[in-house]
């Protein structure tokens, strides 16, 4: 299985569109720096969804080390993204979960290898895992997470394309 990083982003809307079990499907395991554990449970004031995140026994946390790099990260990005591209770089991981732009662009730019939200959604469509994209899409729109309607068709198309 490959070592897997994540940042809040996907897990806070995986787990409100009920589809947080596609990370432990998909990589059995999770690490997460512990301050994506600070932004997706303790700082939810006991939602749902950062209560399905706490009880996933297969999300560890993991303290960070290089504290100087983290710091020169939180120059452009948040501090989960800052402290998931420190860990995955620490731990050598082999894929990077994360959502925001500015921190897929600074992950790449480390050479690690990034997927998101929808990439885990896309994949759980082609792997005939969830029955409509678009539902899941819809969801977590709903739920809060920005999606461009161009965006959006685009990734429809493509799962139809696939089928």
């Amino acid at each position: 299985m490959p070592k897997v990083v994540c940042n809040s982003s996907p897990l806070i809307h995986l787990s409100k569109a009920g589809r947080l079990n596609l990370l432990r499907e998909f990589f059995q395991e999770i690490l997460v720096p512990e301050e994506v554990l600070v932004e997706s449970v303790e700082n939810s004031c006991g939602a749902e969804d950062a209560k399905e995140i706490e009880k996933a026994d297969w999300i560890h946390p993991i303290a960070i080390e290089n504290m100087d790099l983290k710091m020169a990260l939180k120059l452009t990005l948040d501090e989960g993204e800052a402290a998931a591209i420190v860990l995955a770089l620490e731990q050598k991981a082999d894929l990077v979960l994360m959502d925001d732009y500015d921190g897929r662009a600074m992950a790449k730019e480390y050479n690690l290898k990034v997927i998101g939200t929808i990439g885990i959604l896309l994949k759980a469509k082609l792997e005939g895992k969830t029955i409509s994209l678009r539902n899941d899409l819809d969801l977590l729109r709903k739920n809060g997470f920005w999606l461009s309607e161009e965006l959006y068709l685009k990734f429809i198309t493509e799962a139809n394309e696939a089928q």
